[in-house]
């Protein structure tokens, strides 16, 4: 793929290994990734002086 939108690719596959199916990852635990993010984040955003970090919601299905 040479040129494309995020939304069009419903795979992904690095090093001839499929990392992603469906448009869902396979190789990350998403809820403990989710959950240990959650922990961080006033770490996180206490570091941007003053600069917010932009929130990213999932698109509806």
């Amino acid at each position: 793929m040479h040129s494309a939108r995020s939304a069009e690719a419903r795979a992904t596959i690095v090093d001839g290994h499929v990392v992603m199916r469906d448009r869902e990852p396979l190789t990350v635990d998403v809820p403990a990734t989710a959950a240990e993010l959650t922990g961080r984040l006033t770490a996180l955003t206490g570091r941007g002086h003053g600069r917010r970090i932009q929130d990213y919601e999932r698109p509806p299905e």
